[in-house]
C-alpha cells in the first residue's frame, strides 16, 4: 500500500499497479471499512482498478487519523489472508437480447474472432465477470474480462450515440451504457435492466467488486424503458446564452458521478430538464 497526499483535502490510495481480480477485491474490503467506520471525516470515495481516492474534511486532522487507520487495516488484511477472495460481493445475473436488431457489432466481433455468432455469445455469457471500476458515466461498471477469443480494440471511429442498455466489449472489458451516450466499444447486445436509479440510493447497482454473469434472452423484443421520465423543470423563456447548472454533488463518486457541477445547459424555451 502507498499513500499519498494529492491536495489539502485529498488523498491517494494505492494498491499496487496491476489490476487482478484479487486486488479489485482488496479495493472492495476496503472501501467498505473506510466508508463504515469514518463516514464523518469522509466527504467522498473514488475507487478504481488499483487506487482509491478519498476527499475529507478540513475541519479535524483527518489527513493522519486516515493513514494511520488506512496502514493499519492493511496490515491486518495481510495476516488475515482474507485479499483473495471478497465475501460480500454481490452476483448481478442480467439478461442480454444478443440480437443484430440491437447488435451491430456482433457478426465483425464473430468475424475477427474466427467464430460463429452464437459462439461469440456462449463465450460472452458463460464467464462471470467483476466489477473492477465505475466511470465514463453514472452507472458504467467497467467488466473484466472477456475471453481473450472475443477481445476486441476500440472501434477507430467511436459512435456520437449508442442506445441504452447496449452491452460492449473493448479490448478485454465488456459493459453496459447505463444510459443513451456516444462510444466506441462493439456493441454485441442490450440489456434492459435499469442500472442507474437516480431516485434511490444507492444510485448504482454495482459496485466494486461485484461479479456480473449475463444470460441470453430470447424473448426481449421490445426493450422497456430505463427510466420514468418526470417533468422537473420546463423553460418557458429565455435569453440569450443563459445557463442552468447544478451546485454539485458530494458523496456519489463511486457511482460514476463527479462532484464538481456537471450538468451544464444552454436553455432554449420548450425544452424540458429532469
Amino acid at each position: 500500500m502507498l499513500i499519498s497526499r494529492l491536495t489539502e483535502s485529498a488523498m491517494m490510495v494505492e494498491f499496487g499497479q496491476q489490476i487482478t481480480a484479487e486486488t479489485t477485491s482488496m479495493i472492495a474490503d476496503y472501501v467498505t471499512f473506510i466508508k463504515t467506520q469514518y463516514s464523518r471525516e469522509l466527504i467522498d470515495v473514488t475507487p478504481s482498478y488499483t487506487k482509491v481516492m478519498l476527499h475529507f474534511r478540513l475541519d479535524c486532522n483527518c489527513y493522519s487519523l486516515l493513514v494511520a487507520a488506512s496502514e493499519q487495516w492493511f496490515a491486518d488484511h495481510q495476516q488475515s489472508h482474507k485479499g483473495s477472495c471478497h465475501s460480500t460481493s454481490k452476483l448481478h445475473q442480467l439478461p442480454v437480447y444478443y440480437h443484430s436488431d440491437v447488435a451491430p457489432d456482433l457478426a465483425t466481433v464473430a468475424e475477427h474472432s474466427k467464430l460463429t455468432e452464437q459462439q461469440v455469445i456462449n463465450r460472452h455469457s458463460d464467464k462471470i465477470y467483476q466489477v473492477g471500476a465505475i466511470g465514463f458515466t453514472a452507472g458504467f461498471a467497467f467488466l473484466s474480462s472477456v475471453d481473450d477469443e472475443i477481445a476486441m480494440p476500440r472501434l477507430s471511429s467511436p459512435r456520437l450515440q449508442i442506445p441504452a442498455g447496449s452491452v460492449g466489449i473493448a479490448d478485454n472489458q465488456t459493459a453496459i451504457y447505463p444510459d443513451q451516450s456516444p462510444g466506441g466499444w462493439h456493441i454485441i447486445g442490450n440489456c434492459p435492466q435499469s442500472l442507474f436509479l437516480a431516485d434511490q440510493y444507492p444510485l448504482s447497482i454495482f459496485a466494486i467488486g461485484d461479479r456480473v454473469q449475463f444470460f441470453c434472452d430470447h424473448q426481449t423484443r421490445i426493450f422497456r424503458s430505463r427510466r420514468a421520465v418526470m417533468e422537473a423543470l420546463e423553460i418557458i423563456e429565455s435569453g440569450m446564452l443563459m445557463q442552468l447548472q447544478d451546485l454539485g454533488r458530494y458523496g456519489v463518486a463511486e457511482h460514476g458521478l463527479s462532484k464538481v457541477a456537471r450538468w451544464i445547459f444552454m436553455l432554449s424555451a420548450g425544452e424540458i430538464y429532469c
